[in-house]
C-alpha cells in the first residue's frame, strides 16, 4: 500500500472502559485459599454430584469403565463423559463447559494462552492401530510407515499392490481399491496417526503434516486417488470399516478388538521386527520414553512429548499417552459453584482415584490400555496436589432477632449466604411456646432433616438457635434457592429464607454467533480469543477477574499480540429486592484493529447471571469507534480522521475524507492481522 508513513506522536494503544450500573458498595474481599482436600484418601461427599467430562473418543472407552466402577464405590458420586472427540474436548475447556475435558494431542505451544492457568494430567496410555476389512482375511498385514503415508496420498491405491505384496507374501490380496477412512471430526487420534506419518515421509510432512484436522488427499469417488469415507470418532470409522469391505483406516488398539476388526503389524523403529499393537508393546513405548526423558509438569508445555517411534526391539512404534485436561484453580469453571466445595472435592477425588486405583483396570483385556508407570503418576499426583478452589471471601455472621406469637413472625424474610452462621434470638411474643424450623419439603412438619430450634417461650430471655446453611453440616440444610422457615405450634405463620450461593463463576466465552459484524463479517475466529473468567462474590457484592485477550497467526501459529486485563473490587447493589449490576468491558489488543466487548447482566437473588461477547471494530451499530482502532489503523497505514492528513491510499470512498468506514475497511483490505 502506498503512502505507508508511520506517525511517532500517534502510538497504539489499549483501554479497559468499566460502566457500573448501580450503587457501589464499599465491601472488602478476603480470599479463602483452597478449602478443598487434595488427599489420596478421599473426603467425603455427602450428597449426589455429577461430574461432567466431554473430549477424546481415544480413551472413552477406559473413561467409561472407570465411571462404572468408580459409581459401584462412590454411589452418590455419577461421571458423566461424552466421548466427541479431542477438538470438542479442547473447545469445552476453552469455553469451561463441564469438570474436565479430554484430549489425545497435547494444547500446542500457541494454544496454550488461550487455555490459562491449564493442567495436562496423563491419564492412560493406548495404541493407534491400522484396521481393514479385507472378506476372508484375517492375518495381521505386515505395514510400515511410508508404505501407509502412500496409501493415504493415493500412491498406492490396489490392495494387491506390489509395494503391500512384497511385504506380505503368504496372502493373496484382492485386486481392490483401498478405500481410506478416516476421522471426520477434530481428533486426537488424527493428531497422533499425521504425527507418526509425518516422521515416516517427507512428502506426507511437507504436503499434508500433522494436527487434529489436516487436509486430507483422495475423494469418496477416487478422483483422486484415494478413494476416502468419513467417520465421526473412533466408533465412526471403526464402524465405517466393519461395513465397508476392502476399507483401511486408523483406530484405537481398543476399537479394533471390540469391534473383532483385523489389525496390522508396524515395523519398529529400528527397522528389526514386526511388532503387534498390545498392552506389552505399547508399554515398551512409555518405558523408553520415561527412561530417557523428563516429563514436564503438568502446568507446563506437553506439546513436545511424543512416544511415536521409541526404540526397542517389541516396541509399538504409535503409541501416546491421552490427557486430561483440567484448570489449576477450580473456581473459573461454573459448574463448580453449584454445591459450593462439594463439586470440586468430588473432581479432586475422581482424579486421585483415577491416576491411583483407576489404573488397575487399564489392562484388562476389554480394555487394553496401559497403566500409568509410577514416573508419570507422581507427575500427575504433584498437578492435583496444586488444585486450589478459592472462595473469594470469608463467612460472616448474621444475628437476627426473631419474636414469634400466635399471629406469627416480626420477621417475615431472612437472606443469607452460604456459609454463614446464623443467630436466631428467638422470644415469645405471647409467653405461648413456638419453635422455628426450616421447612425443606414444606409439608408444615418437622421433618428428620429438619433439625428445629429449641422451644421458646418466654418473652424476656432469648432462646439463641445457631445454624450454617452450608452442605457439609450435620442438619443437612440446603446450600441455596429458596425455603419457607415456620413457628412449629402454628404452621401456617410463615417466613421466607434465601441462601444465595457464595460464589458463581462467568466464563469469557463468545457465544457462536456473535463473532461478526455488520460491516465485515469475515473476523477470524480461530486467530482472535478472549479468555478469563469472572467470579462474582455474593457475600461482598464484588466481583473480578483475568480477561486475556490473545491474537494469533493463523499459518504459523505464533502470537501477534496478547493483552491481559485485571478486573477487581467491582460492586453491584441490590435494586428492588433483586441483584443487579451491568458492566461492560471494552479491550484491544495492540497493534490489532480489534477489540472486544463484553457484557454481563446479574439478575435474581441468586446470582443468575448473562453475557455476551461481541468482537468487531465498534463502527458499525454505534457509529462510533474506539480510539484504540482509530490510533491503531492511523499508525499503520499514515491516516488521521479528516484533513490535514488526508491519504488518498486510505480513502476507500474517494471523497477526500477518512471516515469510520474507511478505517475499518483498511484495515480488512491490508491485511491486518486479525482479519483473513
Amino acid at each position: 500500500m502506498a503512502n505507508k508513513k508511520r506517525l511517532p506522536y500517534l502510538l497504539p494503544v489499549s483501554i479497559l472502559v468499566i460502566v457500573i450500573l448501580g450503587q457501589a458498595l464499599t465491601l472488602s474481599s478476603t480470599p479463602t485459599p483452597n478449602p478443598i482436600s487434595n488427599s489420596q484418601t478421599p473426603t467425603a461427599i455427602p450428597l449426589t454430584v455429577t461430574l461432567h467430562g466431554a473430549g477424546a473418543t481415544f480413551p472413552a472407552p477406559i473413561i467409561n469403565f472407570w465411571a462404572q466402577n468408580y459409581t459401584a464405590g462412590h454411589p452418590n458420586v455419577t461421571i458423566s463423559y461424552a466421548a466427541v472427540g479431542s477438538g470438542a474436548g479442547q473447545l469445552a475447556a476453552a469455553d469451561h463447559v463441564g469438570d474436565f475435558s479430554a484430549s489425545d494431542a497435547p494444547l500446542s505451544t500457541a494454544q496454550r494462552p488461550l487455555y490459562p492457568n491449564i493442567l495436562h494430567i496423563p491419564e492412560t496410555i493406548g495404541s493407534v492401530v491400522m484396521a481393514y476389512n479385507l472378506p476372508g482375511i484375517t492375518a495381521h498385514l505386515n505395514l510400515t510407515g511410508p508404505l501407509i503415508a502412500q496409501i493415504f496420498l493415493g500412491a498406492v491405491h490396489l490392495w494387491n499392490d506390489p509395494a503391500i505384496q512384497s511385504l506380505n507374501p503368504g496372502v493373496t490380496l484382492p485386486n481392490q481399491n483401498i478405500t481410506t477412512v478416516r476421522r471426520s471430526d477434530g481428533s486426537g487420534t488424527t493428531f497422533v496417526f499425521t504425527s507418526y506419518l509425518s516422521s515416516q515421509s517427507t512428502t506426507w510432512a511437507t504436503t499434508v503434516g500433522f494436527g487434529t484436522t489436516v487436509k486430507w488427499p483422495g475423494s469418496p469417488t477416487c478422483t483422486p486417488f484415494p478413494c476416502q469415507i468419513t467417520g465421526n470418532g473412533n466408533g465412526g470409522v471403526a464402524a465405517q470399516i466393519l461395513a465397508n469391505s476392502y476399507t483401511f483406516g486408523y483406530v484405537e488398539l481398543n476399537y479394533a478388538l471390540t469391534h473383532s476388526i483385523s489389525y496390522g503389524q508396524l515395523r519398529n523403529a529400528d527397522n528389526t521386527a514386526w511388532v503387534l499393537p498390545s498392552v506389552a508393546s505399547t508399554f515398551n513405548a512409555v518405558q523408553n520414553y520415561t527412561a530417557t526423558h523428563t516429563l514436564p509438569s503438568g502446568i507446563q508445555d506437553w506439546s513436545g512429548v511424543s512416544m511415536l517411534n521409541q526404540p526397542g526391539l517389541q516396541t509399538y512404534p504409535m503409541s501416546s499417552f491421552t490427557y486430561l485436561l483440567v484448570y489449576r484453580e477450580l473456581n473459573v469453571m461454573p459448574s463448580m459453584d453449584l454445591n459450593e466445595t462439594t463439586q470440586a472435592q468430588a473432581l479432586i477425588n475422581f482424579l486421585n482415584w483415577v491416576i491411583t486405583t483407576g489404573q488397575k483396570y487399564s489392562e484388562l483385556p476389554q480394555n487394553s490400555y496401559v497403566s500409568l508407570p509410577p514416573a508419570v503418576v507422581a507427575v500427575d499426583q504433584a498437578s492435583i496436589n496444586s488444585i486450589t478452589f478459592t472462595i473469594n471471601s470469608t463467612p460472616v455472621t448474621h444475628t437476627y432477632g426473631i419474636g414469634a406469637n400466635a399471629a406469627g413472625f416480626n420477621v417475615t424474610h431472612i437472606s443469607v449466604v452460604s456459609g454463614d452462621t446464623v443467630n436466631l434470638n428467638l422470644i415469645s411474643l405471647d409467653g405461648a411456646p413456638h419453635q422455628w424450623f426450616l421447612d425443606f419439603n414444606n409439608n408444615g412438619v418437622v421433618d428428620a432433616d429438619e433439625t428445629a430450634s429449641p422451644i421458646f417461650s418466654s418473652s424476656t430471655v432469648p432462646t439463641l438457635f445457631t445454624f450454617t446453611p452450608l452442605i457439609f453440616n450435620s442438619h443437612s440444610i440446603p446450600s441455596l434457592g429458596n425455603w419457607t422457615f415456620r413457628d412449629a405450634n402454628n404452621p401456617t405463620n410463615t417466613g421466607t429464607f434465601t441462601i444465595i450461593p457464595q460464589q458463581i463463576a462467568i466464563p469469557f466465552v463468545p457465544p457462536a454467533n456473535s463473532l461478526t459484524s455488520t460491516l465485515i463479517p469475515t473476523i477470524d475466529t480461530s486467530r482472535i480469543s478472549t479468555q478469563g473468567s469472572l467470579i462474582v462474590d455474593m457475600r461482598t457484592r464484588t466481583f473480578g477477574g483475568i480477561l486475556n485477550e490473545t491474537t494469533v497467526d493463523k499459518t504459523s501459529g505464533a502470537q501477534t499480540s496478547t493483552k491481559g486485563f485485571t478486573l477487581s473490587n467491582l460492586h453491584f447493589r441490590l435494586m428492588s429486592g433483586q441483584l443487579q449490576s451491568l458492566f461492560i468491558v471494552k479491550a484491544a489488543t495492540s497493534p490489532n484493529a480489534t477489540s472486544s466487548d463484553i457484557t454481563v447482566t446479574l439478575t435474581g437473588l441468586t446470582g443468575t447471571a448473562t453475557y455476551t461477547v461481541s468482537r468487531t471494530l465498534d463502527m458499525a451499530s454505534q457509529g462510533s469507534v474506539d480510539i484504540v482502532d482509530l490510533a491503531t489503523v492511523a499508525f499503520h497505514y499514515g491516516t488521521l480522521l479528516g484533513q490535514p492528513n488526508y491519504s488518498a491510499a486510505s480513502d476507500v470512498n474517494g471523497d477526500g475524507a477518512i471516515n469510520i468506514q474507511d478505517l475499518a475497511l483498511v484495515a480488512f483490505y491490508f491485511n491486518d492481522p486479525a482479519f483473513n
